[in-house]
């Protein structure tokens, strides 16, 4: 069992949120459009920040010479997601809610708001740069572990959405870009795994407590940050659920952990010149250095170093890869430490590389085709290791593991947005939303639902439909909006009017619960309403008579079990009547015409 605390674990979190608004410095809509209209092209380069200085992760980005193409769409794009067109002004709806979560999150709101330029040439903005402006500053929220710091609240525009990413190019979608973002940044307040995910559904539940936050994949995003005693900030970037924020953290603290231990071991390293061993694989049996330019790298003492592993089954080999494949354009290496017989390298290729590089038996040798940039950026990554755990940016995988994506960027990537004027804030009384924790307990105490059923209502599209219909029957309505209606959207939407239809004739006793979500089903199948009701649930049948002729045909059986008749009777006449009536209004015939039966 870790103990988090003697590790002096810190966590922090990023989320961030889009807003259910028009996009931030335009009047396009903020939904994900299907056509593409056309594609344009673009190149990007850093320049430098207030200090100066070009951006480290900046220029990071700009070293991989890539190229950008991006889809164009008709509703949701403008010249000013193109970057031909200057921004049109701040969207007032968009401040307004970033100003009511300051209030929520006990923020100190700025006088003015200052939109700065934050350089951004991974191609994920046309411009080079993401506007972002500081709405709230030195607030806190409250968890079941104590204050958390709200260190900043700010309001700036997303990004685009990645389509492909290849070699010399990558693919993004404009419609995403512009959509208004809230990021919400805490200090490093949380001290456990366990903590950092309360932390978050904290967060994520005053954000979605102010009705204002689009839903679907990706509308809110959670970047962590995790430091230990020894170690160093590492931002991971890309935990897309609540259940992934203890498994990114206790990886990536296992891997600081496996770093710190081998920084001596690492340190003790030696590096051979780069050799172009290339004749020796001219005719080799090995596909990926047969007849290509083959560069080799001793590391002395580094025998059995790049077989550890640290953080779950990925291998110190594996994170060197990583880096290799981010900062050039080699697919990876091959090195001793792997099965050679994998690639088909033969014994007496790597005697002969070794004899080349003069190594010995604890020596490691290091493999890569046409890039010996590679090779360099292993001596970089090593050397960086053997001084500790590196401050860095970092992508979430699904086995929790961790790749590498740049260095940590810095100050100088800010500088002012003179395109967007400065917002003079007259802070008036703001009116803050109710929070969902408080919804949840006043529904369990009115309508006695449970937990579970109240959170389900309040994630819900039909929250609206529960409250105007609860008064007539709680539980059932809060079936219908967490059953009934959620499963109709798996195939299709229902119109909140057809709902309110459906749900009035339930309550004028037209049709039964059955035919609610029968109804419901055919509606959500294309369906139309009326014609379905007219055509199986407009009674025609005389329910008198159906019940009076069930009830002579089990004549007998009625009066021996005169208490125990009505349960099965019912389940009788309510197949004949097929949801045309309420229950309890054939349960009232029943029971008054077995009762004359019965001689009651």
């Amino acid at each position: 069992m870790i103990d988090y605390k003697e590790l002096g674990l810190k966590v922090g979190l990023e989320i961030h949120a889009q807003l259910d608004t028009f996009k931030l410095f335009c009047n396009c809509f903020s939904t994900m459009d299907e056509e593409v209209r056309k594609t344009i092209v673009r190149r990007l380069h850093p320049v430098p920040g207030e200090t100066g200085e070009v951006d480290v992760a900046a220029q990071h980005e700009f070293e991989k010479g890539r190229e950008f193409y991006y889809q164009v769409f008709n509703d949701t794009t403008c010249l000013v997601e193109s970057d031909d067109e200057p921004p049109r002004g701040v969207n007032m709806q968009a401040l307004d809610i970033a100003v009511t979560l300051a209030n929520m999150f006990n923020c100190y709101i700025p006088d003015e708001i200052h939109f700065m330029r934050k350089t951004v040439i991974d191609g994920s903005n046309t411009s080079g740069f993401q506007r972002t402006g500081i709405i709230g500053l030195n607030g806190y929220i409250k968890t079941s572990f104590g204050k958390v710091r709200i260190t900043n609240l700010q309001l700036e525009e997303d990004a685009c959405g990645i389509v492909s990413k290849h070699s010399d190019h990558v693919i993004y979608r404009m419609d995403r870009l512009g959509i208004p973002l809230v990021e919400i940044g805490t200090g490093p307040d949380a001290h456990s795994p366990k903590e950092a995910q309360e932390l978050a559904e904290t967060i994520g539940m005053y954000l979605k407590s102010t009705g204002k936050i689009k839903k679907g994949l990706n509308a809110i995003r959670q970047d962590i940050n995790v430091s230990i005693k020894g170690g160093a900030r590492v931002e991971i970037k890309g935990v897309q659920s609540l259940s992934g924020i203890p498994k990114a953290v206790e990886m990536e603290v296992e891997r600081q952990l496996n770093l710190i231990k081998l920084k001596d071991w690492i340190s003790k390293l030696r590096f051979s010149n780069i050799e172009d061993v290339s004749d020796t694989f001219s005719n080799s049996k090995c596909k990926l250095l047969r007849g290509k330019k083959v560069f080799a790298l001793r590391i002395s003492h580094g025998k059995g170093l790049l077989a550890t592993k640290i953080q779950g089954d990925k291998t110190l080999g594996r994170e060197l890869a990583d880096y290799v494949k981010a900062k050039t354009d080699a697919k990876g290496f091959i090195h001793t430490d792997e099965d050679l017989a994998k690639y088909n390298i033969s014994e007496e290729e790597i005697n002969a590389v070794a004899s080349v590089l003069k190594c010995q038996s604890n020596n490691l040798i290091a493999l890569v085709s046409d890039f010996p940039k590679a090779l360099e950026k292993i001596i970089e990554r090593l050397t960086m290791f053997s001084k500790g755990v590196p401050e860095e940016v970092r992508r979430f995988n699904e086995d929790g593991t961790t790749t590498y994506m740049r260095p940590m960027p810095g100050r100088a990537r800010m500088y002012p947005e003179t395109d967007v004027k400065p917002i003079v804030m007259k802070i008036k009384k703001v009116k803050t939303p109710t929070l969902i924790s408080d919804r949840i307990k006043r529904l369990k105490k009115k309508y006695g639902l449970s937990e579970d059923v109240a959170k389900a209502l309040l994630r819900s599209n039909y929250f609206e439909i529960f409250e105007m219909y609860a008064k007539y029957n709680p539980k059932f309505i809060a079936s219908v909006v967490t059953s009934y209606l959620r499963d109709a959207e798996k195939r299709r939407p229902l119109d909140m009017e057809d709902v309110k239809e459906i749900l009035n004739l339930w309550r004028k006793g037209k049709i039964s619960k059955d035919g609610v979500q029968d109804l419901i089903k055919e509606v959500s199948e294309g369906k139309d309403l009326m014609e379905v009701y007219e055509s199986k649930y407009k009674s025609k049948i005389d329910l008198e008579k159906v019940i009076d002729k069930i009830v002579k045909e089990k004549r007998e059986f009625v009066l021996k079990n005169k208490e125990r008749a009505i349960k099965p009777l019912m389940g009788l006449v309510m197949e004949k009547v097929r949801g045309r009536f309420p229950g309890d209004k054939i349960y009232k015939l029943l029971k008054e015409r077995i009762d004359i039966e019965c001689g009651d």
